[in-house]
């Protein structure tokens, strides 16, 4: 046989056990989390998650009656910082009938860390926090 010919029997070979192993070894996924507030106070600042290990947040979502808020959004390899009017029409925006100003976010992976802060212009009750997240601590 050629030398050629071995090469491919062995990946062949290679592939076939990784799909087995693959068929076995099912990935450990961490139960999804929530955090559903409605009514929240915010007189400066709020660290909203500050976790440790992999994982994602699936859903952010930042209901105000104001738009006088800004948030920072850490991970081992970035940074989003910026107040609403800097995610204006990427993802935020304003209800038209009710007047409310919106954030959201999804799917935020990060590796090692991540961490959330809320800060605000002036005193502000947001109408609704939710953070949908899941992470291997």
């Amino acid at each position: 046989m050629s030398r050629a010919f071995d090469t491919a029997l062995a990946l062949i070979n290679a592939e076939i056990i990784a799909e087995k192993l693959g068929e076995k070894i099912k990935p450990v996924s961490a139960p999804t989390q929530l955090i559903d507030l409605a009514d929240v106070p915010v007189t400066d600042e709020q660290t909203l998650l500050d976790l440790e290990g992999e994982g994602i947040i699936e859903k952010l979502l930042i209901r105000s009656p104001s738009s006088n808020f800004s948030i920072t959004l850490t991970t081992e390899k970035m940074e989003l910082q910026g107040d609403y009017t800097h995610f204006e029409d990427v993802c935020a925006y304003k209800e038209d009938d009710t007047g409310t100003y919106v954030l959201e976010f999804t799917r935020i992976e990060f590796t090692q860390h991540v961490r959330l802060v809320l800060k605000v212009g002036e005193n502000i009750t947001f109408s609704k926090i939710f953070i949908k997240y899941a992470v291997n601590q």
